[in-house]
């Protein structure tokens, strides 16, 4: 029985599912789901490329995505209590004039329901569950832009006020939804003007520039065509090639504002320290950029984890200077190189808060995501490997003599800079992309 190789069975059938005859595009047909992919070069591939077949862990991935799809769909078809069930994929449309053309923007919302004599656009995700036993959605605080793009495109396009986001993990199922008024988000700028770029693009042959960020592995991850776009290049190979050498590495310590609400959340919290490091790929040196402790215009708690945990001081903090005198300074040495930290969903998310505005337009990989593959830390959940955290990362390259991690936004940093560095002299091609 274990000559049977059962990996391939579940291939086999993933890709005899996918088998049919190459879908040859019409340049002026979008579709809302592709529209809201943040890279408009890999949209215009989709287009102009032949068609490149997925892994088969990307089809697995993507089978389990649809397997909980259609299970929260067939749970709305018996909630008769909750509220009357109006339509599933939806289809909806919209046409558009674009450089002197009609297109067309084409897609199904996964659902129409009623309450209370109101419709709603539901809006279903699944996405990969976050490695905390306490919660799961613990850096889901708001809606990610792509699904926020995409529901706002369909309730204006079937003029329907209000709608909602859920999202499901694909472990233990659990959801976090998110109600959606159309009138909070009048701004928000519509996926119909990248559909007409797109077009542009399209109809002059032109191809779009290289996305500034596409060393961030969660814009290529699934794209078919990321090894087109970056001939077949990974981890600091790939930087070389583009002539660098070197990346920065940034850590902030950050002070919560109101102990009651998410220490994680932007609006919660201010950054009280930030330290860059300079890493240079070949030789492994590290020299500081930049090293302040700062303030931000709302007040902390002085009972934050940053002043039990490190060596920073609350009167520290509150006397510093404001972080916008440093602004320019920081953002003069983001524009110079790739840059990374340990963990860019919380640091970066902070970093490019509104309040803040910050730019990061070259992102390099995320070492703490990246590295979970290669570190195999069981995680607490049972199910794959749990993202390290630095001290863990330090004990996997010094199993002997144990270095004790001490907080603080340089040493932080610091110890990331000398992390990579021994992670790509160990693996000199870290696939970053699957």
């Amino acid at each position: 029985m274990t000559s049977i190789n059962f990996d391939k069975v579940i291939d086999d059938y993933l890709s005899s599912e996918r088998k049919r005859t190459p879908r040859k595009r019409d340049f002026k047909i979008f579709y809302p789901s592709e529209l809201t992919f943040p890279c408009l070069r890999g949209q215009y591939l989709k287009y102009t490329q032949p068609e490149i077949p997925i892994s088969p862990k990307t089809q697995r991935i993507f089978k389990i995505g649809t397997i909980i799809h259609d299970f929260i769909q067939d749970s709305f078809k018996k909630a008769n209590s909750e509220f009357s069930l109006r339509d599933l994929e939806a289809s909806i449309q919209g046409a558009y004039s674009a450089s002197g053309d009609l297109i067309r923007i084409r897609g199904r919302a996964d659902a129409i329901i009623e309450r209370n004599g109101e419709e709603y656009i539901i809006e279903i995700k699944s996405i990969k569950p976050q490695p905390y036993k306490d919660d799961v959605f613990r850096f889901l605080n708001e809606p990610k832009e792509g699904h926020l793009k995409q529901i706002l495109w369909y309730m204006q396009s079937a003029n329907i006020k209000k709608g909602v986001i859920i999202y499901i993990e694909k472990v233990g199922a659990e959801t976090r939804t998110f109600p959606i008024t159309l009138d909070d988000y009048s701004n928000q700028q519509s996926i119909t003007e990248t559909a007409k770029k797109l077009y542009k693009h399209l109809k002059t042959r032109t191809i779009p520039p290289r996305e500034t960020n596409h060393w961030n592995n969660k814009i290529c991850i699934y794209c078919q065509y990321s090894k087109v776009c970056k001939g077949e290049l990974t981890g600091s190979l790939q930087l070389k090639s583009q002539g660098f050498k070197e990346i920065l590495i940034v850590d902030i310590e950050t002070a919560t504002v109101d102990l009651e609400l998410d220490r994680f959340h932007p609006d919660n919290c201010i950054i009280c320290e930030i330290g860059i490091v300079n890493l240079n790929l070949d030789t492994g040196v590290v020299d500081i950029v930049f090293n302040q402790t700062c303030r931000e215009d709302k007040l902390c708690s002085p009972s934050s984890w940053v002043f039990q945990n490190t060596s920073l001081t609350y009167n520290e903090v509150i006397n510093a200077v404001n972080l916008h005198y440093y602004h320019e300074e920081i953002q003069k040495i983001f524009n110079m190189k790739p840059v990374t930290s340990w963990n860019q969903q919380f640091d970066f998310k902070i970093l490019e808060h509104p309040s803040r505005n910050f730019k990061i337009p070259l992102k390099f990989w995320d070492p703490m995501e990246v590295l979970t593959n290669y570190f195999k830390i069981p995680s607490p959940s049972g199910f794959g490997y749990k993202w390290p955290t630095v001290q863990e990362a330090l004990n996997y390259f010094n199993p002997a003599g144990r270095i004790v991690q001490k907080h603080g936004a340089i040493n932080d940093a610091k110890n990331t800079a000398n992390i990579i560095f021994q992670a790509v002299q160990k693996w000199p091609k870290i696939d970053f992309l699957h």
